[in-house]
């Protein structure tokens, strides 16, 4: 089972729709997938259907039972959020000893069932975005070729050295371009992109994701991208990417 984290203190950015996109290519591909979602706005949650949550990711991480739901349509699996996260991350604090390690802990009594765990971190460098990179293989940032992106960067990157310390392997995969225009030229756009690019050299994954409505669509029907729109191109520019991923 690899665990893979989608990381940004900026929110916005993208991360979301990139964790439903990777997994809607894995799950193309054959293998089984869990979806966790620590982030208390819950829309990875929303975007896969689910809309009345009882038991939550805090919940798993306190090692309850049937905190994970299984899809009826899709070979994929969920741990929901909603906004009791953000009482819980208090209760989480005083559960245990090691607070930062329990995702990882949880995890670890679900590793034979699954290929792939895809985490959607909170745009916030909390207990939960701590939990995700200890429990996590590898963790990926998605970007937009914004005038603040490279911000948000360093405050990831900065924290993910510290994390290092309680996961030596933790690897950072990379940096991908979401939301893109498929026509912009802002000259502003590309000189933030080579900005990122010279920054991060062969940590930029020269992955670019173009904006495309499908993507909205397909989470207020709450289904992924290749049950509602297999031959959209935010779909192919994802499944570009898995690929890319897969070989690292």
């Amino acid at each position: 089972m690899e665990v893979i984290a989608i990381t940004n203190q900026k929110g916005g950015t993208g991360k979301t729709t990139s964790v439903l996109g990777i997994g809607s290519a894995l799950i193309q591909m054959g293998k089984k997938v869990l979806f966790i979602d620590l982030d208390p706005q819950s829309n990875l949650t929303r975007g896969l259907g689910m809309k009345h949550v009882f038991l939550t990711s805090a919940d798993f991480m306190m090692g309850k039972d049937k905190c994970i739901f299984n899809s009826k349509v899709s070979n994929n699996s969920l741990i929901p959020a909603n906004d009791a996260l953000y009482a819980k991350e208090s209760e989480l604090m005083g559960f245990s000893a090691l607070p930062q390690n329990l995702l990882k802990k949880a995890l670890d009594k679900v590793k034979d069932r699954f290929d792939y765990v895809l985490i959607d971190c909170p745009p916030a460098l909390g207990l939960y975005t701590i939990n995700a990179l200890i429990a996590a293989d590898s963790f990926y940032i998605p970007m937009q070729a914004g005038f603040f992106s490279l911000e948000g960067l360093n405050k990831v990157l900065r924290v993910t050295e510290q994390v290092r310390e309680l996961n030596p392997n933790l690897e950072f995969g990379g940096v991908f371009i979401t939301k893109l225009h498929p026509n912009d030229r802002r000259i502003v756009a590309k000189d933030i992109i080579n900005s990122i690019r010279e920054t991060l050299g062969r940590k930029f994954l020269d992955i670019f994701i173009r904006e495309d409505i499908s993507a909205d669509e397909s989470q207020i029907k709450g289904k992924l991208l290749h049950d509602y729109a297999p031959q959209s191109r935010i779909l192919e520019d994802y499944t570009m990417l898995t690929n890319k991923i897969l070989k690292s």
